[in-house]
């Protein structure tokens, strides 16, 4: 199977692209920056690699036709923190976000793809289901705030609005919140996850201090690179939530990624930013129907698969940059 994959030098990217590899697909990885260079030597060998912006339609046409591909998946996004609208950013958010996704699914349907699958976030429920139990697909009304959220709503459906015009089938995944293997920092990704912050400060020997005891659903990156294949390579169509039933103390794990480092703490002044104080679980009963139980390492376990896979990277200052 013949693979496009936008935003593949990204966290999620990358994580995608090891896992299709191991499937043996052929991948087509395009993005605005070509990958770390630690990326590189990590990844297996396989990924063609071609250098473009999202918003630039005609060469993303251009360069999709040239690939054929079977599938189309579109992970190249654009986060925005609070700094980051403030600072007056937000066509250019608006443009990779929204505009990049018009332009991904009408070049796949210009070229012939069977299928898109364009990755949204859990962001898009908002605020307004913090007291629910579940956030569910089909109950659960998104109430996006914040422009990354606002933004990503806009795009899955103008995703799937697209793939009825143009005749391509759309899957349209919204994630949870996602840590782990192959995230790094990015120009499009102003705030990493909480996670990768604090255990980037451990491992320089600091201490991480978050702001509060969080419980969020979190999901470890080769996790979600292996769920979200699973998906790709299923007939689901319309949105399917990609994220764990139930949610985990963020301290906790933490705790679980120190290492030989200095243990976490709660505290003030935190160094830490949280892009959540709490977030409910995600139904999944969508995505089992289509690819069965959700692959989700116990947070023992991901936090020591975590631990080795930056060990044998060897990467750290590259990763984490200087906090």
């Amino acid at each position: 199977m013949r693979v496009f994959l936008t935003g593949a030098s990204g966290f999620v990217g990358l994580a995608l692209c090891d896992s299709l590899l191991a499937r043996g697909a052929e991948v087509h990885g395009h993005s605005v920056a070509p990958p770390p260079d630690w990326a590189t030597r990590a990844l297996p060998r396989g990924v063609r690699w071609t250098l473009g912006d999202v918003t630039d339609g005609e060469g993303l046409r251009r360069e999709m036709a040239a690939a054929r591909p079977d599938l189309v998946i579109h992970a190249a996004a654009a986060t925005a923190d609070g700094e980051r609208e403030a600072a007056g950013d937000a066509a250019r958010v608006a443009a990779i976000n929204v505009g990049g996704t018009a332009n991904a699914v009408e070049a796949a349907a210009a070229c012939g793809a069977r299928r898109v699958v364009a990755l949204g976030s859990g962001a898009i429920y908002g605020k307004g289901p913090e007291a629910a139990a579940m956030l569910d697909e089909a109950t659960t009304a998104p109430t996006p705030r914040i422009l990354y959220a606002i933004t990503k709503l806009a795009a899955e459906q103008l995703a799937l609005r697209l793939g009825e015009v143009h005749g391509v089938p759309v899957c349209a995944p919204r994630l949870g919140i996602l840590w782990g293997r192959w995230e790094h920092r990015t120009g499009e990704r102003a705030t990493t996850s909480p996670l990768h912050q604090a255990v980037g400060r451990m491992r320089r020997g600091e201490t991480a201090v978050l702001p509060l005891d969080a419980r969020l659903p979190l999901m470890e990156g080769g996790d979600a690179a292996e769920a979200l294949t699973r998906l790709a390579l299923s007939e689901a169509t319309g949105v399917v939530n990609v994220g764990p039933p139930k949610v985990s103390r963020l301290l906790d794990m933490a705790q679980a990624l120190a290492g030989e480092g200095p243990a976490p703490r709660i505290g003030a002044p935190a160094n830490v930013a949280l892009f959540a104080s709490e977030r409910p679980p995600f139904a999944q009963e969508r995505y089992e129907a289509a690819c069965g139980p959700l692959p989700l390492t116990p947070g023992p376990e991901a936090a020591a698969r975590y631990l080795a896979w930056l060990d044998a990277v060897g990467a750290d200052a590259e990763i984490f940059g200087d906090g």
